[in-house]
């Protein structure tokens, strides 16, 4: 493992016992150190935290109440009282069909893992927080990553006045 973890602060924010666990086990299995995860079982908990602890990163549900990872990862990216509004945001779902991965992705999530997850998926998603950082972008009804992951080389966008009617 060409990283080391050890240093690394995660918040993972899961509203079931056990997916808690798993990913707790994976972080481990990375060296992360266990005073360095810290765990809450819903998005207003995940709000709290943040606010009292800082993090190098976070690992959200989706689906929770009565703050889901949506919500969550929006409160991170627009309140006025977020710490980070740059955090990285590894979104990790049972639901990743395009329209609950885009909704993550708009949302302003720099990444989406999908349930059930392997210890490869998530390294391989922390590792692209690491390796492949994406600029952000501010539009009036968005912050976030860049949401264009393809290299369009050779695209131009057509002016105004080049569109036909």
């Amino acid at each position: 493992m060409p990283y080391d973890f050890s240093e690394l602060k995660v918040l993972v924010a899961e509203d079931n016992q056990y997916m808690r666990a798993v990913i707790r086990e994976i972080l481990r299995s990375f060296k992360f150190e266990r005073e360095n995860i810290r765990e809450v079982s819903s998005g207003a908990a995940a709000i709290e935290a943040l606010g009292h602890d800082p993090v190098d990163f976070m690992i959200t549900d989706l689906r929770m109440t009565p703050v889901n990872g949506l919500q969550l990862v929006r409160w991170v990216r627009r309140h006025e009282d977020s710490p980070n509004p740059q955090l990285p945001i590894i979104v990790c779902t049972g639901y990743a069909d395009p329209q609950h991965v885009e909704a993550a992705r708009d949302a302003g999530a720099n990444e989406v893992l999908a349930k059930p997850i392997s210890a490869l998926a998530c390294y391989e998603h922390i590792r692209t927080l690491i390796e492949a950082p994406r600029r952000f972008a501010e539009a009036e009804d968005y912050f976030g990553p860049d949401r264009r992951r393809r290299k369009t080389n050779g695209y131009t966008p057509k002016r105004e006045s080049d569109r036909s009617a």
